[in-house]
């Protein structure tokens, strides 16, 4: 099974944060909220999320990243059967 990797990514000079969800050519883009950006690739799926003034919707400027992976995702489909 091929690692899935998610990733955010901040750039202090344009204040914007972007939540990566996977490697995936970007079709669109929509605007869900003032500020608030979603790439899609062809297929529909979401490919990322932008904060474009992360500081200002976070109530500063992000100090640091904590990232709480729920469950054990490997375990859950180690037993799981292809029908």
């Amino acid at each position: 099974m091929a690692l899935k990797i998610m990733r955010l990514e901040y750039d202090p000079d344009s204040g914007a944060a972007y939540i990566r969800l996977r490697e995936q050519p970007v079709a669109r883009t929509e605007e869900i909220a003032p500020g608030v950006l979603v790439d899609f690739a062809d297929d529909g799926r979401p490919v990322g999320f932008e904060l474009l003034d992360a500081a200002s919707i976070l109530g500063g400027p992000p100090r640091g990243v904590e990232f709480v992976l729920l469950g054990d995702p490997l375990a859950r489909g180690a037993g799981a059967r292809a029908s």
